[in-house]
């Protein structure tokens, strides 16, 4: 296979919002992007773990599986190579000078400089139909080696495939307040919940089978008409950060939630229906577990550990009196419960104000240019959340430490001072 050679109050927490502003600008996109290379924009990407699983499902045969393992390696060599070209011709448009401008060891002119990022940004995008060609030429030349009973298989198997390769990669921007679902799979969310302990675990799967079929059929098609322009709505956004193009950064931004609209008005289609199944079988509780982990995935972001999880997992490993451990339970359970309505009630004005305005709004944004009714409304009513979500972390953490001794704060205060065990990984 050859591949081509081109391819406290409001104030307070408006004060807070500002310095923090401040330090993303200074490090996006600027210092952030500058030790990029050719292999963080060479997508999508199949990794050996990706293809082996894709090809388990197709029930090959020795030969079969030695073709298509060279197809694997044909695929391979021509993805290292490309970015190979890629990483030279991005040297020869400037990329050096730009790593070293954004480090500060050498100087030039701002629109030098701006002009020379997007030309490595161009270099990178050449690459796009060339991953294109080499992917079609990968399942293309699984497919030609299997026998009509395998073809059934196929379809399915590439399906997921697709999953794999364009749209879980989209989940690694899961801690960025931009993010909304973007790389949300419904069907991975139902074998969580399908497992022990989880709220699905009880339904027959056959009473799920429709929605899956219909879901999977949906989400395979979206995938295939708008991969390509997610790839490149994303460098269009970059390349208008750089340029400090407001006009085409807000052009990019509204491409941004067209994009995300479909995806995410199919994966709460989806979760609603399997939410109606879940409390007609098993009950409310189940239903509003099943939606809260839609959420969760959603907006992963919005739901941190706070210190107050820590606290009670502190205190249930001490050996406190009934009493004091039933009172700190307590302070907990109306934490949870007011936390988990402040975050929907945010999700709520998120989605509004990407439905309604084609805004991505999140409380960390510069509100500058935005439509003033979004500035006005939503906005307004999303930094009131984002205060009281701030007031109530901070009240619960003091009411549990209120109910312990002067020795026993102490020591939880010391406990907590170490690094997070549980923390998300980022």
């Amino acid at each position: 296979m050859r591949v081509k050679q081109m391819r406290s109050d409001r104030r307070g927490c408006r004060t807070w919002l500002i310095c923090l502003l401040a330090i993303q600008a200074f490090l996006s996109p600027g210092w952030a992007s500058a030790q990029e290379t050719a292999v963080d924009y060479v997508e999508p990407r199949v990794t050996r773990q990706q293809f082996i699983a894709f090809i388990q499902k197709l029930n090959l045969d020795a030969n079969q599986r030695t073709i298509a393992e060279l197809s694997f390696g044909d695929f391979s060599t021509a993805i290292t190579e490309l970015i190979g070209r890629l990483d030279s011709q991005a040297i020869a448009a400037g990329r050096k000078t730009v790593q070293d401008a954004l480090a500060g060891k050498t100087r030039l002119v701002p629109d030098d400089l701006k002009r020379m990022r997007v030309a490595v940004l161009e270099v990178y995008r050449q690459g796009w139909p060339d991953v294109d060609e080499a992917l079609d030429e990968l399942i293309n030349g699984v497919a030609g080696v299997l026998t009509p009973d395998q073809n059934p298989l196929f379809e399915s198997a590439a399906r997921e495939l697709r999953r794999d390769i364009l749209l879980h990669p989209r989940q690694s921007a899961s801690d960025d307040q931009e993010y909304a679902g973007d790389g949300v799979d419904v069907l991975a969310l139902i074998e969580s919940a399908a497992s022990d302990g989880g709220e699905l675990q009880a339904i027959d799967p056959q009473a799920l089978q429709d929605v899956r079929w219909m879901y999977e059929q949906e989400l395979d098609a979206i995938l295939l008409q708008t991969g390509s322009d997610y790839r490149a709505a994303k460098m269009q956004r970059k390349i208008a950060a750089i340029q400090k193009d407001s006009a085409a950064a807000r052009q990019q931004e509204q491409t941004a939630v067209d994009l995300w609209k479909r995806l995410y008005e199919l994966n709460s289609r989806a979760v609603r229906q399997i939410g109606e199944i879940a409390a007609s079988t098993l009950g409310e509780p189940a239903r509003d577990r099943w939606l809260d982990r839609f959420d969760r995935a959603s907006f992963t972001w919005l739901f941190p550990r706070k210190k107050p999880d820590r606290q009670i997992e502190w205190i249930r490993r001490q050996n406190l009196e009934t009493g004091k451990l039933e009172q700190a339970e307590g302070v907990y359970a109306s934490y949870v419960a007011r936390r988990r309505a402040l975050a929907h009630q945010a999700i709520d004005l998120m989605v509004r104000g990407r439905l309604e305005f084609q805004t991505m709004l999140y409380s960390m944004m510069d509100p500058a240019g935005m439509d003033d009714r979004v500035r006005r409304g939503l906005y307004e009513e999303l930094l009131k959340s984002t205060g009281e979500q701030a007031n109530l972390e901070t009240t619960t953490s003091g009411s549990l430490e209120s109910l312990l001794t002067e020795a026993q704060r102490e020591a939880m205060r010391d406990a907590l001072k170490k690094p997070d065990p549980n923390a998300r990984k980022r």
